[in-house]
């Protein structure tokens, strides 16, 4: 009996664990619009920046305080100038009444360089940090021909898992649908809001959202194995014993394949004499004795 034969390697199993996921590393990043278009009016007398310090006071009293805070202003130094964006608090556990006086003391003046705030708050982001939530709070649009959308690709290309949040301020449901691009691709939530209950109301779902772990991706599945190409063979009926024989073949051809002779009904991976397939076919064989 001539036959083509495959040598393989068997490996153990692996053995896949399932456990409850805890509640990864996290750190925020809040990006404010303090752009001159906050001195708008929205509550009857009430301008924008105004009902956005008080709002966002009781946000930072509500929060959770061992979750650290970074937050970065934009528009508030310079009119004009789309590099006016600040650092006002770095990436650590905040003093809430602290935090809210630095908020109230920003003096809307400049321009909207979204993409490039976006860009920076990434930048705050500890690479010890396992998950991250940017919220951002805008009364408008980019003026910077910066790109929001583009650096949220990035964002979402970053080996860490970052949430981007907008809430628009102010905006119309045409120009919040302008920055859904930034939530669709990190998987943060968007908001309209035109008033300060909204606005709470919105923070206050960003922070649950935030609170909640940010889902691991499925694994992918281990691929099939590839079946092995039927082989066939052809050989002499008959051959004196000792003789050499000449025998074809077509089908695999693995570096490790062979043709060999062995006895009717002999156990798989038995073998007596054998020439390699990669010798191409035909292949001569001894016959035994």
């Amino acid at each position: 009996m001539v036959r083509l034969s495959r040598s393989f390697s068997l490996l153990p199993a692996a053995l896949l664990l399932g456990v409850t996921p805890v509640m990864a590393e996290r750190v925020g990043v809040m990006v404010l619009d303090a752009s001159g278009s906050m001195w708008n009016r929205i509550e009857g007398d009430i301008t924008r920046i105004e009902v956005a310090r008080e709002v966002i006071d009781e946000y930072l009293q509500g929060r959770d305080p061992e979750v650290p805070l970074s937050v970065l202003a934009y528009g508030h130094n310079r009119r004009g100038d789309c590099g006016d964006i600040e650092v006002i608090a770095a990436m650590e556990l905040q003093d809430a009444d602290t935090l809210a006086d630095q908020i109230r003391a920003l003096n809307p003046q400049g321009m909207t360089p979204i993409a490039e705030s976006l860009r920076l708050a990434a930048e705050q982001i500890p690479r010890t940090a396992e998950a991250a939530d940017i919220i951002l709070v805008t009364d408008g649009l980019e003026t910077c021909e910066g790109d929001p959308c583009a650096v949220a690709a990035r964002l979402a290309e970053q080996g860490m898992a970052i949430r981007a949040h907008v809430v628009g301020f102010g905006l119309t449901d045409s120009e919040v649908q302008q920055l859904s691009c930034v939530t669709d691709q990190t998987g943060g939530e968007l908001f309209q809001t035109n008033s300060g209950a909204e606005l709470a109301r919105a923070l206050s779902q960003v922070e649950q959202a935030a609170a909640e772990p940010i889902a691991e991706p499925e694994p992918e599945p281990e691929p099939e194995p590839e079946p092995i190409p039927a082989a066939e063979l052809t050989a002499p009926d008959q051959a004196p014993a000792g003789s050499v024989i000449e025998v074809a073949w077509t089908g695999p051809d693995d570096d490790k394949d062979y043709v060999t002779i062995v006895e009717a009904g002999a156990p798989e991976g038995s073998y007596t004499d054998y020439t390699r397939t990669s010798r191409g076919s035909p292949v001569t064989l001894d016959a035994p004795e």
